[in-house]
């Protein structure tokens, strides 16, 4: 059996992107609240949710941008239309 390259002697992996290992930390400490919450509240466990940062890394300005970047699109053909009603479709 031999050991990966990217295993620490001591076990685990070695950590090559800090920025990346304090990203989890925040994700791990959301669902560590969140399991605290639903203790002390009497609800199940059941309805945790994961943080969208776990599945969009992107920061909610960048997701927004996003639907802007059609905008010259859509405006330009909102302007040339006449009919109010296919001006806002």
């Amino acid at each position: 059996f031999e050991r990966l390259p990217q295993a620490a002697d001591s076990g685990g992996w070695l950590v090559q992107d800090e920025e990346a290992v304090a990203a989890q930390r925040g994700v791990v400490w959301d669902l560590i609240k969140q399991i605290g919450q639903n203790l002390t509240n009497g609800t199940s466990l059941t309805s945790i949710t994961l943080p969208i940062t776990i599945s969009e890394p992107r920061s909610y300005l960048e997701m927004v941008a996003d639907g802007w970047c059609y905008a010259p699109l859509f405006l330009k053909q909102a302007a040339v239309e006449a009919d109010p009603v296919e001006r806002m479709k």
